[in-house]
């Protein structure tokens, strides 16, 4: 990538009012600047991740975040994929490496609580201090609140499990939404699906509205999520409403 780029950074999953912020400030400092936009995320799906606890759970995979992303009125979407050697650089080498050498920052911004490099040790107070090494510019967004409680994706994760999808949707850019793509889906049937449980985050067991005034009995059944339907359903995204 040879023209300099102005990025947010971050794992954003689900991608929720917190995330919201980094994103329009990258877009308009890209726009301020007449230079690319685009959103640099991570991708966990490395076999050297199946046993670490931040992937155990999660929003969307891939082909939702992707989705969600697009909406944003961005040039491009950057995913790192995390390896076992990426996952080991140290902070500075990460930044050397990916932001200034790889992606040509011009402005990197990200969220209060963003870390970086191996074991996390990199903070936003780092990132600051590599800015001006490296000549970049580096802009930070605070937490973002909801009722006096920051949001994040581990809450709205949360939520979801405890089938308060309502409170998530209110903190999620676009309503809560399984992509069929995105799991291992055992049987179909016109008023049935049976999805193996993966590294998701699921509703817990109940009756819940989804698009086309249609409802889903969701059951949890020996690690395996059955979806019933009031009535036929053929979408390939089953989206919550309440």
């Amino acid at each position: 990538m040879n023209d300099k780029i102005v990025a947010a950074i971050g794992n954003f999953d689900g991608v929720h009012i917190g995330h919201d912020k980094i994103i329009k400030k990258c877009i308009h400092l890209g726009n301020k600047k007449n230079i690319p936009k685009h959103i640099i995320t991570f991708d966990y799906s490395d076999s050297f991740f199946k046993n670490i606890e931040k992937r155990s759970k999660k929003i969307y995979g891939e082909v939702g975040k992707t989705k969600m992303l697009n909406y944003y009125n961005i040039d491009g979407i950057i995913k790192v994929k995390l390896t076992k050697e990426i996952s080991n650089m140290e902070p500075e080498e990460f930044v050397k490496s990916f932001l200034v050498d790889t992606y040509n920052i011009d402005h990197i911004v990200a969220g209060y609580n963003f870390h970086f490099g191996y074991k996390a040790r990199g903070d936003i107070d780092l990132l600051k201090e590599l800015g001006k090494k490296y000549n970049f510019g580096v802009e930070i967004i605070d937490e973002v609140l909801y009722r006096n409680k920051d949001v994040s994706s581990s809450s709205i994760r949360k939520l979801i499990e405890q089938g308060k999808i309502k409170k998530a949707n209110k903190l999620l850019i676009n309503n809560y939404t399984i992509f069929l793509k995105e799991h291992e889906v055992i049987e179909r049937s016109a008023e049935e699906i049976l999805i193996k449980k993966g590294d998701f985050a699921y509703p817990k067991e109940g009756i819940y509205k989804i698009q086309n005034n249609n409802t889903v009995n969701v059951k949890n059944e020996n690690g395996e999520m059955l979806f019933n339907f009031n009535k036929a359903f053929k979408d390939n995204e089953i989206i919550f409403k309440n």
